[in-house]
């Protein structure tokens, strides 16, 4: 027989709680709030960090996307002033333009009138011919009429065109040199008066790139 030590389960109650007990749980309530607060700060450094990665990855994408287009415009620019250079030469050589290696496709527009490119190397732009001789500054490379010589320079077509002409005593056509002649009889200087071009050049690319330059040539 178990002893009865005059106790009965309705007289038993639960011990109080300890001092170390409670401090535990403060304490781990108070781990619990770091954690969350840690939680807290990690996604945010984490949201600052992609933010500032986003914006590198995006300056140097648009830093190479603007140095390609500075590029591409560069090459648009040589080409339209290797444009004006073939003028150039044209006016030089007073249309009798002969490259060796004619790798270029230089040539000049057939869609013209008649004597037009020869008028605009040797008589005032008032004295062209009428109809399809053109001295708007414009050229069009879908308009057959609008450019007076056109060739091939890398990837880029490019035209060129005499838009205005003030004529002087200098062309080849006249005889005469640019730096002034003795004239036949013996007697006296004729003085130099240049010939003044304005010329027009274009440079177009298959992707749409293009240059237009506008210049004054003496001769």
């Amino acid at each position: 027989m178990r002893p009865d030590f005059g106790m009965t389960p309705s007289s038993l109650s639960p011990l109080p709680m300890g001092e170390g007990g409670a401090k535990r749980r403060v304490r781990e309530a108070h781990l619990g709030n770091e954690s969350g607060m840690t939680l807290v700060i990690v996604i945010v450094l984490a949201a600052a960090a992609l933010i500032i990665m986003s914006g590198l990855i995006y300056m140097v994408t648009s830093g190479a996307e603007l140095s390609g287009m500075a590029q591409r415009y560069t090459t648009a620019v040589q080409a339209a002033v290797g444009a004006v250079d073939l003028n150039r030469q044209f006016i030089e050589q007073q249309g009798a333009v002969n490259f060796t290696n004619n790798t270029i496709n230089f040539a000049t527009n057939p869609n013209l009138a008649a004597n037009c490119l020869t008028a605009k190397l040797t008589q005032l732009t008032a004295a062209w011919p009428a109809g399809n001789c053109s001295k708007a500054s414009t050229i069009d490379p879908t308009v057959n009429t609008s450019w007076d010589m056109t060739a091939t320079l890398g990837q880029f077509q490019v035209y060129a065109k005499i838009v205005d002409t003030d004529p002087g005593n200098t062309a080849q056509a006249s005889g005469l040199v640019k730096t002034g002649v003795v004239q036949a009889n013996g007697q006296g200087t004729v003085r130099a008066i240049p010939y003044i071009y304005t010329i027009e050049a274009l440079s177009v690319s298959p992707t749409g790139e293009r240059s237009k330059l506008s210049g004054v040539y003496e001769y």
